[in-house]
């Protein structure tokens, strides 16, 4: 509905709680921080996104279980690296996230930059062309 404040104050409780009950290495700890990553991303707020993301992203390596939960992640690190013009640490994240998709491509989804998925940015940013 547009209320990010709300949201956000709502997903700290969430992971509060979560954190309370489950501990730091729970996959509802990094989901409230990946949906907390969302919000500030939204709100143009990307330092703030980015810890977040990471800090899911961390949870989610150290379980090893839930690849499309990485590939996600690492495909919002990628795109927020993009907003901030730092192409290199963008490619350091989508790279593993493309690697992820063609290990299970039916599970993992491809990694997506702003719209358009990798192979279409390697046409215009060479570079990108060996994760595509």
């Amino acid at each position: 509905r547009g209320d990010e404040d709300t949201a956000i104050r709502l997903y700290r409780q969430a992971l509060q709680i979560d954190l309370q009950l489950h501990g730091e290495q729970h996959p509802n700890v990094a989901l409230n921080l990946h949906q907390l990553g969302l919000v500030h991303q939204h709100r143009g707020e990307l330092e703030q996104a980015l810890e977040y993301f990471e800090q899911a992203l961390e949870i989610e390596e150290k379980r090893n279980k839930d690849t499309i939960g990485i590939a996600r992640l690492l495909n919002l690190i990628g795109n927020i690296h993009l907003q901030r013009a730092d192409v290199e640490r963008m490619m350091e994240a989508l790279v593993p996230a493309a690697r992820l998709h063609m290990q299970d491509p039916i599970r993992n989804p491809i990694p997506i930059v702003y719209g358009n998925d990798l192979y279409a940015v390697s046409r215009f940013y060479p570079p990108c062309a060996s994760a595509a």
